[in-house]
């Protein structure tokens, strides 16, 4: 916005072409809007990087490095990636539904389950809004 590019704001370059718009159209004001709308997002957004990893396992169970898995999860990750009717059902389903084709070795009382139920409600949040 400083250097007065508004290609990303189609009604702020409207109104920059009518006449007499730069008695209205002020770039430092709106810039400021916009710094303090970005440090809100960053200050809001910021739980979500610390649930990266999270995530990434969340949605590539199959494809995840074990090795960054937390160890209490490994060995559930690696039965469940060794699994080839397992990897075709997730490739079938898909996110989240795949969670509840799981047999029960998978959810009832191990780590991998717990942890899904964790992660479920955040990351279905995030990508999937209501």
């Amino acid at each position: 916005m400083s250097n007065e590019n508004l290609v990303h704001f189609p009604k702020c370059k409207e109104l920059k072409d009518t006449a007499n718009a730069e008695s209205v159209l002020s770039y430092a004001k709106y810039e400021s809007y916009l710094e303090l709308l970005s440090k809100e997002f960053k200050e809001r957004f910021l739980v979500f990087s610390s649930f990266e990893e999270h995530f990434a396992l969340f949605s590539a169970q199959f494809t995840f490095y074990v090795a960054k898995a937390e160890k209490d999860l490994q060995m559930e990750l690696l039965e469940l990636q060794s699994d080839s009717t397992l990897r075709a059902k997730y490739l079938e389903l898909g996110i989240p539904a795949f969670f509840s084709y799981l047999p029960e070795r998978f959810t009832e009382g191990l780590q991998l389950g717990l942890w899904q139920c964790t992660v479920l409600p955040m990351y279905a949040n995030s990508c999937f809004p209501s």
